[in-house]
């Protein structure tokens, strides 16, 4: 077990290893769902709503949460990091396994769904901030970029999904949120790397 675990915790491999489950989990989840032609090539829904059309979907997807959220809070709180972003990272990865928990679906429970959308939004807020975080951490220019766009991204995000209801950004819901999803695992993986500021020591 301790060998298993060295191997897995090494540098960014916990973030290239959770990335992996969740994109072969949503495949999985996606491509199964437009094989019975349950919403097929449907951009405008969410991962969530997919993963919450069937009993089996939100089952593995609950487990792969549980997994990746395990995994990335150990590689959190091993990474040097200020304790302001470890508090941030454990709380979006929390939402991200919270919306596991709660499946989106109104036709098995209203309530359930709530607070599926609950953590949903906490997720999205809380990312955000991770992204901002960074803009005031990151010294060296070409990852400062990176984390410029990432937060102008979510702030688009945020505003095109809650603000402007633009009906474009609706019809492929699907490809911004899970393109927001892989720029907060990048984010991550950086986290590992010496590009982020720590304390001048000159």
């Amino acid at each position: 077990m301790k060998e298993l675990s060295k191997k897995i915790f090494v540098g960014g491999r916990p973030v290239i290893i959770s990335g992996a489950i969740y994109t072969a989990a949503s495949l999985v989840i996606v491509l199964s769902a437009w094989l019975i032609g349950l919403h097929r090539y449907d951009l405008g829904r969410t991962i969530s709503a997919y993963i919450g059309f069937r009993v089996w979907t939100a089952v593995l997807y609950f487990f792969c949460a549980t997994t990746m959220f395990t995994i990335l809070v150990i590689y959190i709180y091993r990474t040097p990091m200020p304790l302001l972003k470890k508090i941030t990272y454990f709380f979006v990865f929390f939402c991200v396994w919270g919306c596991s928990i709660f499946p989106c679906n109104d036709d098995w429970s209203e309530k359930v769904t709530n607070v599926h959308l609950g953590f949903a939004y906490g997720l999205m807020f809380s990312a955000s901030f991770t992204f901002l975080i960074n803009l005031f951490l990151i010294k060296r220019k070409g990852p400062w970029i990176f984390a410029a766009i990432t937060f102008a991204y979510a702030v688009c995000f945020i505003i095109a999904l809650l603000l402007l209801n633009w009906k474009w950004f609706d019809d492929t819901i699907f490809i911004w949120e899970n393109l927001c999803i892989y720029l907060l695992m990048v984010e991550l993986y950086l986290e590992h790397l010496p590009i982020v500021a720590k304390e001048d020591k000159t």
